[in-house]
């Protein structure tokens, strides 16, 4: 029974990472990946899975049948998964908003918070009612539920790397949840019949036979074409309105192409990416850049170049065109439905295509060009902003010639720029004018900007321009010498550096500050909500002192007021675990973060590191139970473990940003090994406390009610992480001061938990 129970409750953690996973790409489809959006959607995991262990938990322990009631709960996995994807899959429907519409912060953070409650509420119970039964096998309760815990650790670390690595490109979202329901019923029908081998009168055997049954049903789904169909037919639902080509998801991310009359889009994690007859942008943004230089023959276009800027790049008849792209399916789906121009393109012999991330390509090579091209999204995302950093302007202006130029474009406005937009446009030309002196900014809906270290290369004169647009006999649907001549119109000219002027006040972009992606999160949310524009300018004015000051206030109540409660004494201890699971998190965020700016987004990498935190935790969490009858100062230890974690916290930024600045890191294979070693380490802290809180509440308290407490508080904490460190804190403080707020939040319990009385001798 023991050995059935222990599959049973890694497959707790094993179903729970996979199914947050899957949710979590449907939702980011449906709202879009910018870090707002993935803060929102991980604190509702993070918090409904810490309600389910902390107020179902509260109940475990008044349950007679325990098993026959996990039992329930593995149906209930098989059968929400399924619901909520679909679910998410009709959000739009639901919310009332059209395809291709951007959904505004508010629906996306109730929508997400609610479809996500009822499968996170049972995964949640699942881990304290699994204590409660484990408890039942050993009959000692701190020691159960840091078993608990470590088989939940070792589940979940295996859910992410067999996902990352296999089950991402190998299975569609409704197979996934339907081998996540099929594992669960077959540990359900495990579990009933070591239940009736150990109680032959038990009535668990009147749920063993529709078990059996169901299982059954989902092992035919899963062989058959069933269950592909209905996947079609979902995406399709999805999508209605458009013709739907192609869906394919790849390890970056979710590939969709659509036809609509003669129209073919290509969608990637529900945002356009590119359509065939784009023409007119493409020639805008190509032909005023490619202009500026008087001959561009070397040239590095890092992305979007399937969507015609290869095409109109090869105009200039240049020697070679270096195009970089992340995703090779990209490109393979594009190809069957790009005209015939834009596939010739491609097939250039000229046109060498590097399937790597654009930042690390720019590391690596050992070339020198005349133009580099930065033609990428919005530096919306923590990953997209990458390409508009201090740091990677320099690194691009070491692989220009003396006379080279960079371009990129970024959303504006023409007429009128306004607060949010000047700061987002600000933050962008400002840093990039601090490694590049000499800059051309062509006002427009789409701002471009383009960059030389030399200041005898760039030029306004739309004359100059034009006569090199007709020496190089260009031929266009669209761009004329007369819009030339507009777009560098001197009085268009002269307001948009006036409003870039009157904005300097904006925070330039590093890569360990990376602030402009916060200000197109403001720019997003004054869209839809513009009340919402001075809550968000607000944040930009935090500061490191105002939490040390709150905290300081917040210890002296608490420390004067449990002097006189001993309610408000014990609550010490579950709050150290908040901060220390707040800590966890904030700080995986950090080292993923430093992870991509030294080596580029590796996927499989950064799954990698995530799956060392788990190994981490597992290995405190082992350890510590070893320790725990050796252990007789209970508050002493759980102490020092926080002040472990505030020096942690306070010394990881200094090694990081000491490694950015060694020449050549991303080079050096065993370099590599540093980020999970750091995330390692993190994990370990947090495992070492969870026991031992848990150690300490358990006196006079329940096992199912104290580990749900425990368990949901550690949740609760990584919530507030989740929805703070990269949509608030990084952006705004960055790295430094954000792991300065992580050590402030763990001092403080560090603090309270000295406060109180010690009256055992230490023994270790």
């Amino acid at each position: 029974m023991r050995k059935i129970l222990i599959f049973a409750l890694i497959l707790v953690g094993f179903s729970s990472v996979i199914s947050q996973v899957v949710l979590v790409r449907e939702l980011l489809i449906t709202f879009y990946g910018n870090e707002l959006s993935i803060g929102f959607i991980l604190a509702s995991w993070l918090f409904w899975v810490g309600m389910g262990s902390w107020f179902l938990g509260r109940g475990a322990d008044r349950i007679k049948r325990g098993v026959e009631v996990f039992i329930l709960t593995q149906f209930l996995i098989w059968l929400l998964l399924p619901l909520e994807i679909l679910l998410v899959r009709m959000s739009k429907s639901i919310i009332g908003v059209g395809l291709g519409e951007i959904i505004g912060p508010f629906p996306m953070l109730y929508f997400s918070f609610l479809v996500l409650a009822p499968l996170c509420l049972v995964i949640g119970f699942q881990f304290a009612l699994g204590c409660r039964v484990y408890n039942q096998t050993i009959k000692e309760a701190a020691k159960a539920i840091g078993r608990v815990y470590i088989y939940d650790a070792l589940g979940a670390m295996s859910g992410g790397i067999i996902f990352t690595f296999l089950l991402v490109s190998l299975l569609h979202s409704f197979s996934c949840a339907l081998l996540i329901g099929s594992l669960n019923l077959l540990a359900a029908l495990l579990l009933s019949t070591a239940a009736r081998i150990q109680d032959p009168g038990s009535r668990i055997r009147k749920i063993s036979i529709p078990i059996l049954l169901l299982f059954a049903l989902s092992i035919y789904l899963f062989g058959s074409s069933k269950i592909d169909n209905f996947q079609d037919q979902s995406t399709r639902r999805r999508w209605k309105g458009y013709q739907l080509v192609e869906e394919k998801n790849s390890i970056y991310g979710n590939l969709v192409t659509t036809k609509r009359d003669d129209q073919y889009s290509l969608y990637e994690n529900g945002l356009l990416s590119f359509t065939t007859s784009d023409r007119e942008f493409n020639e805008y943004v190509t032909h005023l850049t490619m202009l500026e230089h008087s001959k561009p023959k070397k040239v590095l276009l890092i992305g979007g170049g399937v969507s015609g800027a290869l095409q109109e790049i090869l105009k200039h008849n240049p020697d070679s065109v270096d195009y970089v792209e992340l995703d090779p399916w990209l490109i393979q789906m594009a190809k069957d439905y790009l005209p015939p121009s834009d596939r010739k393109a491609l097939e250039d012999e000229r046109i060498r295509v590097h399937y790597l991330d654009g930042r690390l390509f720019v590391k690596r090579v050992k070339e020198k060009y005349d133009l580099v091209m930065v033609n990428l999204p919005d530096p919306c995302t923590a990953q997209l902003n990458r390409c508009y950093t201090k740091e990677f302007f320099r690194e691009v202006r070491n692989i220009l010639k003396d006379d080279g130029i960079i371009s990129l474009g970024i959303s504006s406005k023409e007429a009128y720029l306004g607060e949010e937009m000047g700061d987002f446009n600000a933050s962008i030309y400002y840093t990039l004018r601090d490694v590049f002196p000499n800059i051309v900014a062509v006002p427009g809906e789409y701002l471009l900007l383009s960059a030389s270290p030399s200041e005898k290369v760039l030029t306004h004169d739309d004359g100059i321009l034009n006569r090199r647009f007709s020496e190089r006999k260009i031929e266009t649907d669209f761009l004329t010498p007369y819009h030339i001549s507009y777009q560098f119109t001197p009085k268009k000219i002269s307001y948009l550096l006036s409003a870039l002027k009157e904005a300097e006040g904006a925070k330039k972009n590093f890569d360990f500050q990376p602030i402009s992606y916060y200000y197109d999160l403001v720019l997003w949310a004054s869209y839809f909500h513009p009340a919402s524009r001075k809550l968000f300018t607000s944040f930009t004015k935090l500061d490191v002192w105002h939490f040390a000051t709150s905290l300081a206030i917040l210890i002296f109540l608490l420390v004067f007021l449990g002097r006189r409660s001993s309610r408000i004494r014990r609550s010490f201890t579950p709050l150290a675990i908040a901060t220390t699971g707040f800590a966890g998190i904030t700080l995986e965020v950090v080292l993923i973060l430093a992870f991509q700016v030294l080596y580029g987004y590796l996927y499989s990498r950064i799954g990698l590191i995530v799956a060392f935190f788990m190994v981490g935790l597992t290995l405190g969490a082992f350890l510590m139970i070893g320790q725990l009858p050796k252990i007789k100062r209970d508050l002493l230890v759980l102490s020092r473990l926080e002040g472990a974690v505030t020096i942690h916290a306070l010394f990881l930024p200094f090694f990081l940003i000491a490694l950015s600045k060694v020449k050549g890191i991303y080079l050096h294979p065993l370099s590599q090994i540093v980020f999970p070693l750091l995330v390692a380490l993190s994990g370990l802290l947090v495992g070492l406390e969870f026991p031992l809180a848990n150690k300490i509440y358990l006196k006079g308290e329940e096992v199912g009610k104290t580990a749900g407490l425990i368990y949901g508080v550690d949740l609760f904490g990584s919530c507030l992480g989740a929805l703070l460190a990269s949509s608030l804190l990084i952006p705004i403080l960055g790295i430094l001061k954000t792991c300065l707020v992580v050590s402030l939040f763990n001092l403080s319990t560090f603090l309270l938990l000295t406060s109180l009385p010690q009256k055992e001798k230490p023994s270790i």
